[in-house]
């Protein structure tokens, strides 16, 4: 009869560890699908489709943006995410409802920015046009806005362009 009792011991002891463990890693389990979707609220896998960003970005390249951030957190020289044109015209231009660039940040709010303007292209061996003269032209960025170039000055789809971007427009800190 002892001997029967002391069976009963170890099964229910089994079973208390069993259920013990089993309820820690359904735990665990949930933790980490709520970090992973935290995460895949706050980051974006983008591909550079343009060549603006040459040498530091090339087409094709992949790169990693936080999307939720305080708009403190912007610097001189950051690489940004930008949703352009901005408000969006419509929400069948693209997954974000825009078309995304990635840009560089080259004014903040009340800077001046002196940048040389392409002001004459000509059409090159490969049917693409390319700059021949510039001239020094001077933005003043408004309280609010941002003034975004790529790293590849040859280009002109930026705020050369555009003019200054609001920061409601930037929507993501591109870390790389």
């Amino acid at each position: 009869m002892e001997e029967c009792t002391s069976t009963r011991l170890v099964e229910a002891k089994y079973h208390r560890v069993y259920t013990d463990d089993w309820q820690k890693m359904l735990f665990v389990g949930a933790g980490l699908a709520f970090l992973l979707l935290g995460l895949r609220a706050m980051l974006l896998v983008v591909k550079v489709q343009n060549q603006s960003m040459l040498p530091t970005l090339a087409d094709g390249d992949r790169a990693l943006a936080v999307r939720r951030y305080p708009h403190v957190w912007l610097r001189k020289g950051q690489v940004v995410l930008v949703c352009w044109p901005w408000p969006v015209p419509s929400p069948s231009t693209g997954p974000f409802g825009c078309v995304p660039f990635i840009k560089r940040i080259v004014g903040l709010p009340g800077e001046t920015v002196t940048l040389a303007v392409p002001t004459l292209f000509k059409r090159g061996s490969d049917g693409e046009f390319r700059p021949t003269a510039t001239e020094q032209r001077t933005y003043q960025v408004p309280p609010g806005h941002v003034f975004v170039c790529g790293d590849n000055l040859e280009g002109i789809e930026d705020s050369r362009l555009w003019g200054p971007i609001p920061l409601q427009a930037v929507i993501g800190l591109v870390l790389r």
